[in-house]
């Protein structure tokens, strides 16, 4: 049963619950005017935006349609029955056309699959402006005081100005899994971005330009929903997120807060790499940005314009730099 959204400064509290449907219809009716007005609309024409914005501005409809052909399609067919009615729940509760929203779903993945289009006509691709991304700074045992783990982590993304608009952290007890929070936006279309369950296990995600993108894969959302909903182990979760096929290029940055363990797990289309606490520098902490560190995984990202990737070069390092000096 779901409630009226409580406000605590400039965040909204909100407790959900029952089925996959119920949930989202709740979450989508409570939030509908910021949901109308804010980050689905958005994302859903960020894409065209971005292309029209670029040094080829002509190939705005003959790209998304691509896109949309190519990849958008079999990512929604690959979506299963769960999260499709999730989706479908917020949808109906918002008063939304479900093609917008198919979209703004799709969008993560076909962002990355835009990139990889765009590489295969220029040689460097005119996308990205602003020195965006996520941090990472991990810490437990001997690198904080108590001795408790403690993940902190910035999400910044193309949604800004939009996201952090309408911020939300939701309490979800799902009839087919354990209870959760979620801290996310009104109307985010993807589950897992930064959550906690009961049985400790928190997630959140940072993405990554890669050059190969996998239609057969599953959107991502998916993997971090399931993990949310039953993980009760850093093993678990691992192998839940293992069992959802990439589409494109993610990280997903997983604690057990209970047995202070962390890890980074790294996924591309074939392939995925591991990295552990004291890996990254210091011993019981783990930095991370927005690029791969794993063996398996180094290399296989676009640069991209020089500026973006020397900026997360350069928060990689300041996050592990200060870990260093708290330790």
């Amino acid at each position: 049963m779901s409630s009226t959204p409580r406000k605590v400064g400039n965040l909204s509290l909100f407790n959900v619950s029952g089925s996959a449907y119920e949930i989202g219809f709740q979450h989508g009716q409570a939030f509908a005017p910021q949901i109308q007005s804010g980050l689905i609309p958005f994302l859903a024409q960020f894409l065209g935006r971005t292309i029209a914005r670029s040094d080829m501005p002509m190939l705005e409809k003959p790209v998304l349609a691509y896109l949309k052909f190519r990849y958008g399609r079999a990512l929604i067919k690959n979506m299963p029955d769960r999260y499709r009615n999730l989706i479908r729940g917020m949808t109906e509760g918002a008063g939304l056309d479900h093609r917008v929203v198919e979209n703004a779903v799709v969008f993560p993945d076909l962002f990355l699959a835009l990139i990889a289009t765009v590489e295969k006509i220029q040689r460097t691709p005119h996308v990205q402006k602003v020195a965006l991304g996520c941090s990472s700074a991990i810490a437990t045992g001997s690198a904080t005081q108590d001795g408790r783990l403690y993940h902190a982590r910035n999400f910044d993304y193309p949604a800004v100005g939009f996201w952090d608009q309408n911020r939300v952290i939701t309490f979800c007890e799902p009839e087919d899994g354990m209870p959760y929070v979620e801290v996310h936006s009104a109307g985010a279309p993807v589950s897992g971005i930064t959550g906690l369950n009961a049985a400790g296990i928190s997630v959140c995600m940072h993405q990554h330009w890669v050059d190969r993108i996998d239609p057969k894969g599953v959107p991502v959302g998916v993997a971090g929903d399931e993990l949310l909903r039953k993980a009760t182990t850093l093993d678990e979760a691992i192998e839940i997120v293992l069992s959802h096929p990439p589409v494109s290029g993610w990280t997903y940055m997983i604690c057990d807060g209970d047995r202070k363990q962390a890890v980074a797990l790294e996924v591309a289309p074939g392939s995925h790499g591991i990295v552990r606490l004291g890996q990254t520098g210091t011993p019981d902490t783990l930095a991370y940005s927005n690029v791969y560190l794993s063996p398996e995984l180094g290399g296989r990202e676009y640069p991209l314009r020089e500026h973006y990737w020397t900026y997360c070069l350069w928060r990689l390092n300041r996050v592990r730099e200060l870990l260093k000096q708290a330790y």
